[in-house]
This record gives structure tokens, C-alpha cells and sequence, in this order.
């Protein structure tokens, strides 16, 4: 999947399917997100979170670095969380897992 299909996943959309003051919340931060931030925290919304490089890969790119600082940013304005820490089988080392 491209980062052009997450962008599919819209604002309005977002909206429809959230709680009054989630929706409020979202839109006051809306405006201090880059377009790839949005694109991430679409994607992670749509699809469900993983590790920096499980999103990088669905999102269809090549390399975790792609999207890990801004997953950084997310996790710092609340946005996303992390929920755990796994192995990743790439590298063998401890990565974060979030989700929205």
C-alpha cells in the first residue's frame, strides 16, 4: 500500500467514527502535523498500529526511517502510544510497537 492510499483515509472520515470531543481534540492538532504525520497516524488508524518498520513496509516504503521520526512525534502529542516492546526479526534488536 502507498502513502497515497492512507491519505484516502480522510479527516471527514476520521470524524464520522469518533467521539464529539476526540474529534475536537484532532482538529485543533491537525494544523501542527506535516503530511506525512497525518498520512502515519491515518494508516495506524485505519490499519492498527505495529513496530516502525511494519508500518514503513504497509505504507510502501523501503526503510523504517521513512516514517520512525514521525511516529516520534505522534507518540509525543499523544496521538499514538507505545503498547509493547518486541524482537524485531530483521534486526534481532528490542523496537517499539504502537497504535493509535
Amino acid at each position: 500500500m502507498s502513502v497515497y492510499a492512507a491519505e484516502q483515509f480522510t479527516f471527514d472520515d476520521y470524524v464520522r467514527r469518533t467521539h464529539e470531543n476526540s474529534a475536537h481534540a484532532y482538529r485543533e492538532e491537525k494544523p501542527k502535523l506535516g503530511k506525512k504525520a497525518m498520512a502515519v497516524l491515518a494508516h495506524v488508524r485505519r490499519y492498527g498500529g505495529g513496530t516502525d518498520r511494519e508500518i514503513a513496509k504497509a505504507m510502501g516504503f523501503q526503510h523504517r526511517s521513512a516514517v520512525q521520526p514521525r511516529i516520534s512525534e505522534l507518540v509525543e502529542a499523544g496521538l499514538l502510544r507505545e503498547v509493547e516492546n518486541i524482537k524485531c526479526p530483521v534486526t534481532g534488536k528490542t523496537v517499539r510497537k504502537v497504535e493509535a
